[in-house]
């Protein structure tokens, strides 16, 4: 309960609990199994029904770079809050169910969000929220995988765009069609440049983003456009 105030934002009186904690160590007579089952577990438990229950508030009221923020935020003040008093051994567990109620749950209802997921994040360029999405789904289990495919999505809208400029231009032309068109080049080597900069900048050069970077470009200039490809 304690615990829980100090979320909430109330100060609290620390050493007292961390007292407390030494004196759940202390019992299990040099090992931490009085700790783990008469004051662990029940405290991963309220962990989890209280993250669970913010995240419902969250999700109804924010948008999903609000969300992220805010969970980043909650990780953060949970770490330091472990190493403030309870023992060091229980900050992976601790973290791993705010990650699950926080982020695991709710990865996709936030990647897909409307007016603020991942493909309107690309589309409006908000690369700093972009970076706190990709670190922390890299926290879940196979989370950038689903990120990753909407990033070869939004890339493979860019170029189907540019084909179809393309193919306007080619239905419009007066002259006989060429292979020669240096400005969709362009176009597609500007989107190539620039999305492999955010990979390299935002992402980690991740494999999965690389790959999604690859299979989009090859979906894009594999198009029969006219007579030529």
């Amino acid at each position: 309960d304690l615990v829980n105030k100090e979320r909430g934002g109330d100060a609290i009186d620390r050493p007292v609990i961390s007292n407390t904690i030494k004196l759940f160590e202390r019992m299990g007579m040099d090992t931490l199994d009085v700790y783990n089952n008469d004051f662990e577990k029940p405290f991963l438990d309220g962990t989890r029904v209280y993250y669970k229950a913010k995240s419902g508030t969250w999700s109804e009221s924010m948008s999903t770079p609000d969300y992220l923020i805010n969970s980043e935020k909650a990780i953060t003040e949970e770490s330091n809050r472990v190493k403030a008093y309870l023992n060091p051994e229980s900050e992976e567990k601790v973290l791993a169910v705010i990650t699950d109620e926080l982020l695991a749950k709710t990865q996709q209802d936030l990647l897909n969000k409307e007016n603020s997921g991942c493909l309107v994040l690309l589309r409006n360029e908000q690369n700093e929220h972009l970076e706190r999405m990709y670190r922390l789904f890299n926290r879940i289990t196979d989370g950038i995988k689903p990120m990753a495919d909407l990033f070869k999505q939004h890339i493979v809208e860019l170029g189907t765009k540019k084909v179809e400029a393309r193919q306007h231009r080619i239905s419009n032309a007066k002259d006989k069609e060429t292979n020669d068109d240096p400005e969709f080049i362009k176009d597609l080597i500007a989107i190539h440049d620039r999305y492999l900069d955010i990979i390299t900048r935002l992402f980690n050069n991740n494999n999965l983003f690389q790959k999604a970077l690859k299979d989009a470009f090859s979906d894009i200039v594999n198009r029969d456009i006219g007579k030529f490809k």
